[in-house]
């Protein structure tokens, strides 16, 4: 069973507590609560086993509204919350496990630490963390819930492919820019290879990390030797080309270091990752949803490293273990210069 956070379902048209996949077939969502709907349809189809969801899981704990659901659910023993930081419900009795999707959002990842911090034992329970690595204080000592890794094959379809240059002059006065994005088909410069470097609204908030980026993209503007692709974030609520464009350029010009104000297409903005194109490495913050990409995006990069403030070793750790193959740490310094630390290193 599959529970959603209660915010989704007024959205939904669902036929009573217990529903099917089909009533979000047509809703539009996040591509991160799209991503972990898939991965999970993708493992229970791989298990021969049927996924049902249910709603306001809260509801059904003991008496009469238990023993009605467990007459209908027969010998289910997994129950998955698909959480957005801000509620966790588990169901007394099955395995409860968490995925909490909305990574890189700092409002909801604001709201997992401080509901972590206000009533750990709301996790005391679980029987795993999907695709998470949190720990949290109860009494006298740290947990972490077991970590379940789950990973879809293939990227899944996330928008047209988009490609514009890198610029960072001043927005217009409805604080966006026109920008001409490359031709349809137009093949990426194969002169020098690819870093690609996804971004999220907390990764743009992030200044430490953010200086970091516009050194190796002012090293690829004069010269370097990768081109650089930055994926635009994706906001809450979605957003325009133009906004996400916007919400990165009002970043990189937040941060204090300067840019050429001609537009250069050594350093590239991108809507989303292109298909059956070799990286020459793939740069991550804590703050990306990692499992939205599929292995065969990861297969493309010869490294892939990972940079940030706060947890950049624990999710090194965390991204290692999910890929099952070596990740870098680069250390960040105050001038946004970046030291490697190899995997057998001690965070």
């Amino acid at each position: 069973m599959v529970s959603l956070p209660g915010s989704w379902l007024p959205a939904l048209k669902i036929p009573g507590s217990l529903f099917g996949r089909d009533a979000l077939r047509d809703v539009v969502m996040p591509i991160e609560l799209r991503a972990a709907l898939a991965l999970l349809t993708q493992e229970a189809t791989a298990h021969l086993i049927t996924m049902q969801f249910v709603a306001r899981p809260e509801i059904f704990t003991h008496g009469r509204a238990r023993a009605w659901l467990d007459q209908r659910i027969g010998d289910t023993q997994d129950h998955v919350a698909l959480t957005d930081g801000h509620t966790l419900r588990a169901i007394p009795g099955l395995r409860n496990h968490m995925f909490f999707y909305p990574r890189g959002n700092p409002g909801k990842e604001a709201a997992l630490r401080n509901l972590l911090r206000l009533a750990p034992e709301l996790f005391s329970g679980l029987a795993s963390q999907i695709n998470g690595g949190i720990g949290y204080r109860c009494g006298d000592a740290w947990h972490r819930p077991s970590a379940m890794h789950l990973r879809l094959r293939q990227t899944p379809a996330m928008g047209v492919v988009e490609r514009f240059p890198f610029s960072c002059a001043p927005l217009g006065p409805l604080g966006t820019r026109d920008i001409e994005p490359a031709p349809p088909d137009t093949p990426l410069p194969a002169d020098r290879p690819i870093r690609y470097i996804p971004l999220s609204e907390t990764a743009l908030a992030d200044t430490a990390f953010l200086r970091m980026v516009a050194q190796e993209v002012l090293r690829a503007i004069f010269g370097g030797p990768e081109l650089v692709l930055l994926e635009l974030p994706r906001p809450e609520g979605g957003a325009e080309v133009a906004g996400r464009i916007a919400a990165a350029v009002k970043a990189f010009n937040a941060i204090g270091v300067t840019f050429p104000r001609t537009e250069s297409w050594a350093a590239q903005f991108v809507t989303a990752p292109p298909r059956d194109t070799p990286l020459g490495s793939i740069l991550l913050h804590p703050g990306i949803p990692f499992w939205c990409y599929g292995l065969d995006f990861y297969a493309m990069a010869e490294r892939i490293e990972v940079a940030g403030s706060g947890m950049a070793s624990r999710f090194r750790a965390l991204l290692s273990a999910w890929l099952e193959r070596d990740v870098t740490l680069l250390r960040l310094g105050s001038t946004g210069w970046a030291a490697r630390v190899t995997l057998s290193d001690t965070p």
